[in-house]
């Protein structure tokens, strides 16, 4: 797939793709690269800035992953975004934000997993800490 991205970097669904399978792979690095690639080629879809806000947190540059975050605003009501934002509140330690957030993303998309991941983690976060 990296090779037809390479060919034909315009299109779109391939490098989703495969972000999401760096995503599934945790290979942060290609994460990233693949983010970048998204971002370059289609600016104006969230997708690419969650793909590097995801890399971005999970390499503990907070700043940097809310900046892409607040970057594009179509976001704001689809699940992806409501995750990624709980995700940074909670590596933050910003728990009663991320349970917010988490809490409005299983309004939006009741069956979502991150939601409920979210909310877990959040509670023994809390356990561990008390």
């Amino acid at each position: 797939m990296r090779e037809a991205v390479r060919l034909r970097p315009n299109m779109v669904a391939a490098q989703q793709a495969l972000a999401e399978l760096d995503l599934r792979k945790n290979d942060v690095d290609l994460l990233d690269k693949s983010a970048e690639q998204l971002i370059a080629v289609e600016t104006r879809l969230s997708n690419g800035y969650l793909f590097r806000a995801t890399a971005r947190v999970v390499r503990k540059d907070l700043a940097g992953g809310e900046a892409d975050l607040k970057k594009p605003w179509k976001w704001r009501r689809k699940a992806g975004g409501y995750a990624a934002w709980g995700d940074l509140r909670a590596s933050q330690k910003r728990f009663s934000e991320a349970e917010k957030l988490y809490d409005r993303l299983s309004i939006v998309t009741p069956n979502f997993f991150n939601a409920m991941q979210g909310l877990v983690d959040i509670v023994q976060s809390t356990e561990t800490a008390c």
